[in-house]
């Protein structure tokens, strides 16, 4: 009698194993020869393949350009933040990553990754923050949203030599780096989350919980120093997370053939 290794038992229990989404792709690519405050041109063409184009929003537009070389630059404390991407995301765990440097290094300033609630989108409330020094220090912000005007929110903050041994190498900050928020959820509005510089992991496991489901991603400049970062491929996907087995199905299921 022959038997023979058909399937992995997930597959064989009829639930569902969740695929990744590239719910975002933003190569801030404007197709001009020149800079633009529009940080809505070409949106179809800088966002091809994704679940679903967001739009752009931004209080001062004199504050953000679309260069001619296709990168995101922001100075002082203009604000970009994206339509919301929860209805894409659901429930399911996600991820952020783009790539930045600074540009101005004469004191000390920070630009911050934010991710937000839309329907509350002040970023001192939010409980997934990080500050990206212009020092290589960097700082980070979790804890939960309690209510109208209030929060939980707790901080802090590693070294520059420290996020160098992570990635095992120098972190100059005028260089292009990669930044990644990586979340675990454990709702739609609450989990933990993990934060990555060029695929090394320098903080892990800061808890998160926000008011409402209704989630946007924002950068948030110092406003009292003169920031300037550029920025280039932001990717947000979904984060696949397999069911686990039924009770008493063997990891391995055997059909037996003779």
């Amino acid at each position: 009698m022959e038997k023979v290794l058909i399937i992995a038992a997930a597959f064989a229990t009829g639930l569902a194993v969740h695929a990744q989404t590239l719910v975002l792709s933003d190569s801030f690519d404007s197709g001009l020869a020149f800079a633009t405050n529009d940080l809505n041109y070409n949106l179809a063409g800088r966002q091809a393949g994704t679940s679903a184009p967001l739009d752009w929003h931004i209080f001062n537009t004199n504050l953000a350009t679309l260069s001619a070389s296709g990168e995101l630059h922001l100075v002082d404390v203009g604000v970009p933040r994206t339509d919301p991407f929860s209805p894409q995301i659901g429930n399911e765990s996600f991820s952020i990553k783009v790539k930045g440097r600074h540009l101005y290094v004469d004191t000390a300033d920070w630009t911050m990754l934010s991710v937000q609630s839309a329907t509350n989108d002040n970023w001192s409330l939010s409980p997934i923050n990080i500050n990206l020094w212009n020092n290589g220090n960097i700082q980070f912000f979790s804890g939960s949203y309690t209510g109208t005007g209030t929060s939980n929110i707790t901080g802090y903050a590693i070294s520059s030599n420290a996020v160098a041994t992570a990635i095992g190498g120098p972190y100059n900050v005028g260089e292009l780096h990669t930044f990644e928020i990586r979340t675990a959820a454990q709702s739609a509005t609450s989990g933990t989350y993990d934060f990555y510089v060029d695929d090394a992991a320098v903080a892990v496991g800061l808890s998160y919980a926000f008011g409402d489901a209704n989630l946007q991603f924002a950068w948030v400049p110092n406003a009292t120093s003169l920031a300037e970062t550029k920025w280039d491929d932001l990717e947000v996907y979904t984060i696949p997370t397999p069911p686990p087995p039924p009770v008493g199905v063997e990891d391995d299921l055997i059909l037996f053939r003779g």
